[in-house]
């Protein structure tokens, strides 16, 4: 559980000074504002079966929780126990032996996800960068379920890249996984920057609360984050659910408009196409647009999202050819690695005025629902 620190340790801005603003948190409490959702209600009844299988949820899912504002001037923004998690699939909780975080994700027992995954663990392969099952526990209360452990990871891109060698790393081990999977004639056929995420364990050593990521983990403080050159980190791909597994020789035809790169010109409910493809130019579309038209210095990033992003799929390069071609960009630009690197829409004045801004205006949000 996060540490709940003292109300005379804790900063001014936690607190409301005004006594209408207070007479208002305290009303819309009552009236259910901060209540528990109903998305939420699946996880809270299995509090005590994930509590003996050693996995302990946060306050706000324990049978007798009271916010822990009430009675103080506390702004429910910055209370450890005040948001409620987002996706509904997903839950975090602490191991009650380690004190380790993980991610508790809620599976139908006839989705290849599980299959997939311990099938890419079998293999053994330091260059698949998936995520790894910790566990798999079968629902308590609905045997078409299925509970599935997995390592609480962050977005690949939270926070920002802040050097080119920092993205240069990035687009290796992304690559590397994707080839892995195609070697393995797996189709991820959902690659999006949600789908793409890291151990950020060392960049936030103290961690991070898992429903506000940006803040810490009692959800007062904001994160200071130490930088991806100093502490390196490793990328995964993650949710495997609209994924095919292919047996060598199989057609490798797929149906179906899924996955959340809409760019993709063949994606079809009727018409088969090849699902490999499809994630060339999905990854590509991230490269295009998460890291060569978001920041500074990533030009030389055009010649690969062109190519991967070419409308005819079979004029895009297999995952091999991106690999080729990315080893002789990476080459000529590898000596620009320290070179730093921004986000282009924020300049550090407009950087520093949205952290005012938000750390101000984040309580009052709060009360508006």
């Amino acid at each position: 559980m996060a540490h709940t620190p003292s109300e005379e340790q804790l900063p001014s801005y936690a607190f409301f000074s005004s006594d209408k603003i207070l007479a208002m948190r305290d009303q819309q409490t009552r009236q259910g504002t901060w209540a528990i959702r109903e998305t939420e209600i699946f996880w809270r009844d299995r509090r005590q079966f994930l509590l003996d299988h050693g996995y302990l949820l946060r306050a706000r899912y324990q049978p007798d929780w009271t916010p822990s504002w009430i009675g103080t001037r506390r702004d429910p923004a910055f209370c450890e126990d005040a948001p409620a998690i987002s996706p509904k699939r997903t839950m975090d909780a602490r191991r009650k032996d380690t004190g380790e975080l993980v991610a508790i994700k809620k599976v139908k027992n006839d989705n290849q996800e599980i299959r997939i995954l311990k099938y890419i663990e079998s293999q053994r392969d330091p260059t698949c960068h998936c995520v790894t099952i910790l566990e798999t526990l079968p629902d308590p209360f609905d045997r078409h379920l299925t509970l599935m452990f997995l390592p609480l990871l962050r977005r690949y891109n939270d926070p920002e890249f802040c050097a080119v060698g920092e993205v240069i790393s990035f687009i290796d081990q992304s690559i590397e996984g994707l080839m892995f999977l195609h070697d393995h004639r797996i189709a991820h056929r959902d690659i999006h920057e949600t789908n793409l995420l890291m151990d950020a364990r060392d960049l936030l050593p103290g961690g991070w609360h898992p429903a506000k990521p940006w803040r810490t983990p009692d959800g007062v403080y904001r994160i200071q984050p130490r930088s991806r050159t100093d502490f390196p980190v490793n990328y995964f791909y993650i949710d495997f659910g609209h994924s095919a597994r292919f047996n060598e020789g199989d057609s490798q035809l797929v149906v179906g408009d899924i996955g959340r790169d809409d760019t993709v010109p063949e994606l079809s409910i009727d018409i088969p196409y090849e699902a490999l493809p499809v994630d060339i130019h999905a990854l590509g579309s991230l490269y295009l647009n998460d890291l060569q038209e978001k920041y500074y210095h990533l030009s030389f990033l055009e010649p690969l999202t062109d190519s991967m992003r070419q409308r005819d799929p079979k004029l895009r390069p297999t995952i091999h050819q991106v690999h080729q071609q990315w080893q002789q960009i990476r080459a000529r630009v590898v000596s620009q690695s320290s070179r730093h690197t921004s986000v282009k829409a924020e300049t550090f004045v407009e950087r520093a005025i949205q952290q005012t801004v938000s750390v101000a205006w984040e309580g009052i949000r709060s009360l508006t629902g």
